[in-house]
């Protein structure tokens, strides 16, 4: 899969949810809307990059570790969705320049 990196893209945290503003788009999403989020990481060449992918209403929304506010956006995410077992990072930081890609959310399962 060829990646293009996104350029001043900005997450911000909401009452009930989270906006991504990007040069392109703004999509506001409710936490209670969110189907899946997938971790996994993007070898950059000279250092990895940890991404999610969420899920929601048939669309996907792609955020990385670049992203203004991705901490904030994280501690919420964990919140937001306890279940999510917390050694979720390492699993996806660790080995260097693989995917790692992981599940860490279905609300199917």
């Amino acid at each position: 899969m060829f990646w293009k990196k996104k350029i001043g893209t900005e997450i911000q945290i909401e009452s009930d949810g989270f906006r991504v503003n990007s040069e392109k788009e703004l999509t506001s999403l409710k936490w209670t809307d969110i189907e899946s989020i997938t971790a996994f990481k993007i070898d950059r060449i000279t250092v990895d990059e940890i991404c999610l992918r969420l899920v929601c209403n048939q669309k996907e929304i792609f955020i990385t570790e670049e992203d203004k506010n991705w901490s904030s956006f994280v501690a919420e995410m964990e919140k937001q969705f306890p279940e999510i077992n917390a050694e979720w990072w390492p699993k996806v930081a660790y080995p260097p320049f693989e995917r790692n890609e992981t599940i860490i959310f279905d609300r199917n399962k």
